[in-house]
């Protein structure tokens, strides 16, 4: 993953979780760490982990998910609950080696 992929990654998350906490900043974003990213069905997804320093229960239900329609324009997509599957084809979650489970 590229430092621009993974910087779009971060103003993604940090722009939704300013809804909830409208004074964080960038450098209170934690990660993205733990990421994988790919292209499946003619949309880029990555998933891992991230959070802000001051609210711990961000760290809750990942990995996250960011989808993009070309590789640079990324939207945050949410949590997963733990499976990245139902937010990320399949086949691209089993060629990262991760389940559906």
């Amino acid at each position: 993953m590229t430092s621009s992929v993974r910087s779009a990654l971060v103003d993604a998350y940090l722009m939704n979780a300013m809804k909830k906490h409208p004074k964080e900043k960038t450098s209170d974003v934690v990660g993205p760490s733990e990421t994988h990213y790919g292209k499946a069905g003619g949309a880029y997804y990555a998933i891992g982990e991230i959070s802000l320093k001051n609210d711990p229960a961000t760290k809750q239900d990942g990995p996250f998910v960011w989808k993009s329609p070309n590789g640079t324009d990324w939207s945050y997509e949410g949590d997963t609950g733990g499976s990245p599957c139902g937010k990320v084809p399949a086949a691209l979650v089993k060629a990262w080696g991760k389940s559906c489970g």
